[in-house]
C-alpha cells in the first residue's frame, strides 16, 4: 500500500510531534520533531514506551566497536560467546609451541566460560601428540589446561570449561592467547586440524 499523507499534512511540510504519527505507512517514529534533529543517541536501542512511540535509554545500547550489548546505568554488558577458528595453516613456527592471538580483553573484562571442539584431528609428518591451551603469554593455561586436540574427533569429544573468581578479572590490555604445543615434532608438521574456541565474556564498569 503506497504512503499517504493524513489530512492537515501536506507534503514537503515540517512533521511536528503532533504528526509524527499519522503517516499511514507503518514506520514507527520517535515522539520529537522530524526536521534538523538526530532520532537517535548514537548507539542506544530504540523500544516502544507507554504511548507506543519508539523511546531509548541509556541503559540500553549497543557497543559496535566491541559487538557487545550494553545494560544498565553502570555499563556492564550482557555475557556474550565469541567464536574463534584456528586451523593448521596458521601453525608455522618449527617448534614444539606456538601462540596465536585470540583477542585482547578490555579493562574489568571478565571471562566466563569457554569451550574447545575441533571438527579435525591436528595431525602430519611425525607428530604424535598436539594440545590447546588458553591463557596469555606469561601464563599459556590460565584459563585452560592442555586439552588433546591430536584424538579422534567425535561429536562428544569436546571440552567445556567454567571459570569463576575474581582472578579471570582482565586488567587493560589483557592479551588471551591459544598455545599449541606438539610432541614428536614440530607445530608446523601438522597438515590436518581445525579447531573452534568459544569464549563468553562480559563487560563490568
Amino acid at each position: 500500500m503506497p504512503a499517504s499523507w493524513p489530512g492537515g499534512v501536506a507534503a514537503g511540510q515540517t512533521i511536528e510531534a503532533a504528526h509524527h504519527n499519522g503517516l499511514r505507512d507503518n514506520v514507527p517514529r520517535k515522539a520529537v520533531s522530524l526536521t534538523g534533529q538526530n532520532f537517535y543517541t548514537q548507539g542506544r536501542l530504540p523500544f516502544a514506551d507507554a504511548s507506543g512511540f519508539l523511546a531509548e535509554d541509556s541503559g540500553l545500547s549497543w557497543d559496535n566497536t566491541n559487538k557487545r550489548l550494553v545494560v544498565g546505568a553502570a555499563g556492564g554488558t550482557l555475557p556474550t560467546w565469541n567464536k574463534f577458528t584456528i586451523g593448521e595453516a596458521a601453525l608455522t613456527d618449527a617448534d614444539t609451541s606456538e601462540d596465536e592471538a585470540l583477542f585482547t580483553a578490555l579493562q574489568h573484562q571478565k571471562v566466563h566460560a569457554i569451550t574447545i571442539k575441533h571438527s579435525a584431528a591436528f595431525t602430519g609428518g611425525g607428530l604424535s601428540s598436539m594440545t590447546i591451551s588458553i591463557g596469555t603469554a606469561a601464563s599459556p593455561t590460565y584459563y585452560v589446561a592442555a586439552y588433546n586436540i591430536f584424538q579422534a574427533v567425535g561429536d562428544l569429544v569436546f571440552l567445556d570449561e567454567n571459570i569463576f573468581g575474581s582472578v579471570t578479572m582482565a586488567a587493560a590490555g589483557h592479551p588471551v592467547i591459544a598455545r599449541f604445543t606438539s610432541g614428536g615434532g614440530n607445530v608446523a608438521d601438522a597438515t590436518a586440524g581445525s579447531v573452534d574456541v568459544w569464549i563468553q565474556t562480559s563487560l563490568i564498569q
